[in-house]
Formats: structure tokens, sequence, C-alpha cells
């Protein structure tokens, strides 16, 4: 899969048996510069309005690329690097794997 392939799909791959589903990616923002929302990128569906701070509007947004990139690049790494055998991979895909589970509803 290229890089382009897995950043379009958004995050559909979490519709694939987990608990836990949501409006594929990409997502866009909308509104003006007092007020802020994060919709889909077809207007479909809104995800979230009234976001006051644009930067955390930005953040929203860009959340199913996030995610999609963040289980691409662990998945690279646990299959193809020994990563437990080093001090600072062995710190961060624990943290990777927490954050993908902090956005897929479940505990780390």
């Amino acid at each position: 899969m290229s890089l382009n392939q897995s950043v379009n799909r958004g995050t559909d791959i979490m519709n694939d048996g987990d608990n836990m589903s949501h409006t594929p990616g990409p997502w866009i923002l909308s509104g003006n510069t007092r007020t802020w929302g994060v919709e889909s990128e077809d207007g479909d569906t809104l995800i979230a309005n009234d976001i006051g701070n644009h930067a955390n509007a930005c953040l929203i947004a860009s959340a199913p690329e996030l995610l999609a990139t963040l289980y691409d690049l662990v998945a690279e790494i646990k299959g193809n690097h020994d990563w437990r055998g080093d001090e600072y991979l062995s710190t961060l895909i624990p943290m990777a794997d927490a954050a993908i589970a902090k956005a897929e509803g479940r505990r780390a």
C-alpha cells in the first residue's frame, strides 16, 4: 500500500470488526474566524461544531489521517524491526498503542 493510499483511506480500517466505527476521513474545517466546525469531506456529516479555537479544530479535522498514519507506522515497526531491543522504540511503541486504544475508545 502506498503512503497516499494509506493516508487517504482515513480510518476505514476501524470499521472492520472493531467495537467502534466513526465517519471515515478525510475531515475538513468549516466556519469562520470566531467559531469552527469539522465535517466530512463530502459535507454530509457534521463531526464537531462550535469549536472556539482554530488549533483545536485543525487537530480534530486531522484525526483520521493521524490515526491511519499511526496504525501504519506501528505495524511497520512491529513487523519489520526489533523494536523491543531499542530503548527509544520500546518506549514509543507502547505510547503509540495507547494513543490508538484511546482513539478507538478502548483502554490502553
